[in-house]
């Protein structure tokens, strides 16, 4: 039996910066926590908490002097969101859907260096935007399921685009 109400579900997955102006940065990863409620079989409304990490990239190995090196830093964001979730399709055991939210990212450092020096200005806070289709399978242990989606975050202020490809494990009251 497929269980529809309130849920808990934990996030753990790879990001990649696709594009943004703070130098350097490539792959880390993003956790969280949502909780959400079915308000019917094709629709849930979530809110959460996601923490990502961007790694900068160092591909000589050498040591970095903050003072004179176009990297100053790694990149976080720690992530307050709303979402909603719209299945488009559903079966007995499989969930397929569309996620969509908006919500505020708290991120560091406030500023980096590009290679000529130039100071890269990073607003301490900002909004975010999100979406990501997506599959989950409800298990056959009772009030289990796991899924699997590719989310994009967007930060406007920054004009920075961030990819996720998140597992997740559902546990539904």
């Amino acid at each position: 039996e497929v269980m529809k109400g309130f849920y808990v579900e934990s996030d753990f997955g790879y990001m990649r910066a696709l594009k943004t102006d703070i130098p350097a940065i490539a792959n880390g990863f993003l956790t969280g926590i949502l909780i959400g409620y079915d308000i019917i079989d094709i629709l849930a409304l979530e809110a959460g908490f996601m923490g990502g990490f961007v790694f900068a990239d160092n591909p000589t190995g050498e040591s970095v002097n903050p003072e004179t090196a176009a990297l100053s830093s790694d990149f976080s964001m720690k992530i307050l969101e709303a979402n909603a979730k719209f299945s488009y399709l559903s079966t007995d055991h499989w969930f397929f859907y569309l996620r969509a939210g908006g919500g505020f990212s708290f991120n560091s450092p406030s500023e980096t260096r590009k290679a000529d020096q130039a100071v890269v200005s990073i607003s301490s806070s900002a909004p975010i935007v999100s979406a990501a289709p997506g599959v989950e399978y409800y298990t056959p242990v009772r009030h289990f399921s796991v899924g699997l989606e590719p989310k994009v975050y967007i930060l406007p202020t920054l004009g920075s685009y961030f990819l996720n490809v998140v597992p997740y494990v559902k546990y539904t009251f």
